[in-house]
């Protein structure tokens, strides 16, 4: 199976997960408004869209990943999602990948 998404970039992605607390409230962290929409062009998903894990199941996931693309998040867009696009686009200037 072809692997996706590829590349030395996805495969060092950084998945680990965090939370911000204040007091023993957990504060939402927003995973969105990160990027504008031109920053977004190119990024898409294999059909069908609204089924990941459908439309990933004839791809390998990058050998150094824990979890499958589908896996990531529970709002999760696949290849549209928008941390996964910060870390891809190495001409941005590195921005925070979640926001308070």
């Amino acid at each position: 199976k072809p692997i996706a998404p590829c590349g030395a970039i996805a495969d060092a992605m950084f998945t680990d997960e965090y939370s911000i607390t204040c007091g023993k409230n957990p504060l939402p962290m927003l995973y969105t408004g990160l990027l504008l929409d031109s920053e977004k062009e190119g990024f898409r998903n294999p059909p069908p869209k609204d089924d990941l894990q459908t439309a990933f199941q004839n791809f390998s996931k990058p050998k150094n990943w824990t979890k499958n693309i589908w896996e990531l998040q529970s709002t999760n867009k696949g290849f549209e999602t928008e941390r996964f696009i910060a870390w891809m686009r190495t001409d941005l200037a590195r921005k925070p990948i979640w926001r308070l």
